[in-house]
């Protein structure tokens, strides 16, 4: 797509351009205990770190100090008296826009998150994530459509790169008569005026070296494919919040919920440290933890199924010993394309999801993955063997063991 079209008029991103600093600052994260009232002040590299026991007259002075000089505010029982209009509770990549989306607006908002900006604790963060247009329904094109602008917008507020518009191809059984997972994909990109060209294995392999497609396959290329650079695109959205005027805590775990008033005129949520963050409206964006915190928050239960998925960087085979294919084409997100394989998989539960992958950005080697095909964890207990330690933040799980095992054998059959 043409993203020229879908940008701001010229008068308004001059607005944007003066309120928000280019580069932006680097983010910094503040934390604060009740009792006694402890101000404390840490920056990303941990170099400068002041601690001050003060007295609760003074602590808001202590806080309002650390805000001019870091961006950040402090949560303790000194400024627990504040209300913002909205605050977000879950900082990952949907949280954060949320807060923008309103500071943008003229809201007063407030950012929390149990994890420093862009941690790995979650699914916002890696060195990649695919942005595409192989999706069958509208909605979800039309997401795209609407998003893909707005981290354009970021990207020119942060003045770094943070995508890059790479192409990508879906491949499919070219031979199953009436069952071409691509053919719906043709259909929405001509109903919508989406350009796209279908090549065969050959034209593919030639097009694209990078790949070695059999004459059974097909693949359908989309040029407004492309990788969007996830934990600097987080960082930066952080950063731009707080440009934005969006007030960020951290580490704030919330622990608890009540009404403000009696009367539905607000909320509070209470962390596990006894703070208090006060709001007329809440947002609540927890990721992985959507069916704990909202059982936890609210009593809800909100069902979801949280896995941890297997992402694989691959040599390309040209490099490999003893290889005699010749050259090695460029695999890096410069020159191939991202590739989506509509093929079964073998999974259970969402089967025939197929695979994904991701060129060279970062990491060494071609990123690639099953869709949906890790074993079931607990945000707080990932097994070792699905990336993460048996326990997280001293936290640990009836059966831990058991669970370890089940990931180990999971992502064993992944691999092969």
């Amino acid at each position: 797509q043409d993203t020229d079209r879908h940008r701001r008029p010229r008068a308004r991103r001059d607005v944007f351009r003066h309120r928000v600093p280019s580069p932006l600052p680097r983010w910094r994260s503040v934390s604060c205990q009740r009792a006694p009232v402890q101000h404390q002040c840490q920056c990303q590299s941990r170099a400068s770190l002041s601690s001050l026991m003060l007295p609760r007259s003074l602590a808001r002075r202590a806080a309002a100090a650390c805000t001019a000089r870091h961006g950040s505010r402090c949560l303790s029982t000194a400024a627990a008296d504040q209300t913002y209009d909205l605050a977000v509770v879950g900082g990952g990549v949907m949280g954060v826009w949320a807060a923008i989306a309103a500071a943008k607006r003229g809201a007063s908002v407030a950012l929390a998150d149990q994890f420093e900006p862009a941690h790995v604790h979650g699914s916002s963060h890696g060195d990649g994530r695919i942005y595409r247009l192989a999706y069958e329904q509208d909605r979800y094109v039309d997401m795209m459509e609407r998003s893909l602008p707005l981290w354009h917008e970021l990207q020119e507020a942060a003045g770094e790169s943070l995508l890059a518009r790479t192409g990508g191809i879906t491949v499919a059984d070219a031979a199953a008569a009436g069952e071409n997972r691509n053919d719906a994909l043709r259909a929405i990109y001509a109903r919508r005026g989406i350009p796209h060209e279908t090549l065969s294995a050959a034209a593919t392999n030639e097009r694209f070296p990078q790949f070695s497609l059999s004459p059974s396959l097909e693949a359908l290329y989309q040029p407004d494919f492309g990788v969007l650079f996830a934990s600097k695109s987080v960082a930066a959205a952080w950063a731009y919040a707080r440009a934005l005027g969006v007030d960020t805590y951290v580490p704030f775990r919330a622990a608890a919920f009540r009404s403000d008033g009696g009367q539905g005129q607000g909320s509070v949520v209470l962390s596990e440290q006894g703070a208090e963050l006060r709001s007329r409206s809440l947002v609540v964006a927890p990721g992985a933890w959507l069916s704990s915190l909202s059982h936890t928050l609210f009593g809800l239960r909100i069902p979801t199924r949280v896995s941890a998925e297997t992402a694989c960087y691959y040599r390309p085979q040209a490099e490999s010993a003893g290889s005699t294919r010749g050259p090695v084409p460029d695999h890096s997100y410069r020159s191939m394309p991202v590739f989506i394989f509509q093929t079964e998989n073998g999974c259970e539960g969402m089967s025939g999801m197929g695979y994904y992958g991701l060129p060279t950005i970062d990491v060494p080697g071609v990123k690639a993955s099953a869709h949906y095909c890790g074993p079931t964890v607990h945000p707080d207990a990932r097994p070792a063997a699905a990336g993460g330690p048996a326990a997280v933040l001293g936290r640990t799980l009836a059966g831990a063991a058991g669970e370890e095992e089940a990931a180990a054998r999971r992502v064993a059959e992944v691999v092969a």
